[in-house]
């Protein structure tokens, strides 16, 4: 991303892959990992801590389907999922709602792929919104953006993509 941050996405289960990701602080790099059902949908989100998953960061998100079974984003669908969020100890329902887009080309560097903009409302968090890029074609998505109850928005542009070898 522009902002410094470096993603790697590999599949982990069927209908899952986990993207593990490290971006600049003041402090020096921070790391996370969250894993995505159909490259969209994340299932577990965690910070690492000296390479491992640290547990009191942990968010697990429980749906109603297994992966391999969760819709595929179309083009104009909404999609409305009932989940369970086990955060910090706690339980709670949720329902997350994705809306996607019109297709488009993305260009990402000097690589092209038919792509769809989708954004993720949550009832948890009224006002607050993610938008996600979703590449069918790779199987992944990465957050183009992020914007809260106020209003206030931030973008995120990818730079670069490519194999890991």
């Amino acid at each position: 991303m522009g902002d410094g941050t470096v993603e790697v996405t590999r599949p982990l289960a069927d209908g899952v892959v986990r993207t593990t990701g490290s971006y600049p602080t003041d402090d020096g790099p921070g790391f996370y990992v969250v894993d995505l059902a159909l490259g969209i949908y994340a299932v577990m989100f965690a910070d690492l801590r000296d390479g491992d998953i640290d547990p009191s960061s942990r968010t697990t998100y429980a749906f109603e389907m297994a992966p391999p079974d969760m819709p595929t984003p179309a083009a104009g669908a909404r999609i409305s999922l009932p989940v369970a969020v086990f955060e910090a100890g706690e339980l709670r329902a949720d329902t997350q709602t994705y809306t996607a887009g019109e297709p488009f080309d993305l260009t990402i560097g000097g690589c092209a792929y038919p792509a769809l903009e989708v954004a993720a409302d949550y009832l948890s968090e009224p006002g607050s919104r993610e938008g996600f890029v979703w590449i069918p074609a790779l199987g992944i998505s990465y957050l183009a953006w992020w914007e809260d109850a106020d209003g206030t928005r931030e973008d995120y542009a990818p730079v670069r993509i490519g194999a890991v070898r």
